[in-house]
């Protein structure tokens, strides 16, 4: 087993390991320990974690996995050390499409306030439904989807201005 500094979503990266054995794996998260079951569905996977059951599609992008189930995206990277020195808090200031689709509903307009986690646009990919959530508090600054017009991966869909307050 081998422990990597894995990044979900450009967040903090946390100690993940992996072991896999015949169809089963644990993956570690810190002291914690979870056991999955996975099966191939055509190219996708069907994993069972905890007893519940989901179809998980991926998407491999360089040293990126796009992973998508219980309709939501995950970006997930293994970052360098050196690479991540060099980030900046910034990045939570876009929400990004995780993969070329199309905007279906926005849920956001410039001026509103967001928090951590709130679904903001849904867009539709290879057939699947997937919320773009904030990736901090804030204030929307620009909406740039609009329903009905697609997208590339990495297109920006809504960007974010802190929150102030007064006084400051």
């Amino acid at each position: 087993m081998t422990f990597r500094d894995v990044s979900i979503n450009g967040g903090v990266p946390n100690n993940v390991g992996l072991t896999r054995g015949g169809k089963r794996s644990r993956i570690w998260f810190g002291a914690s320990c979870l056991e999955a079951a996975r099966a191939t569905v055509g190219q996708n996977w069907e994993v069972e974690v905890d007893g519940l059951s989901t179809h998980v599609a991926l998407v491999v992008d360089k040293d990126m996995v796009l992973i998508h189930a219980f309709g939501r995206t995950w970006r997930v990277s293994v970052t360098d050390p050196a690479e991540r020195a060099l980030r900046t808090g910034d990045q939570s200031d876009v929400a990004k499409a995780p993969m070329p689709g199309v905007a279906i509903s926005v849920m956001v307009s410039p001026g509103q306030a967001v928090i951590d986690g709130q679904p903001m646009v849904i867009i539709e990919s290879m057939k699947m439904q997937t919320e773009i959530i904030a990736g901090r508090d804030g204030i929307v600054d620009t909406v740039h989807a609009r329903v009905g017009e697609s997208f590339s991966l990495g297109a920006t869909l809504v960007s974010l201005v802190p929150l102030t307050t007064e006084g400051s």
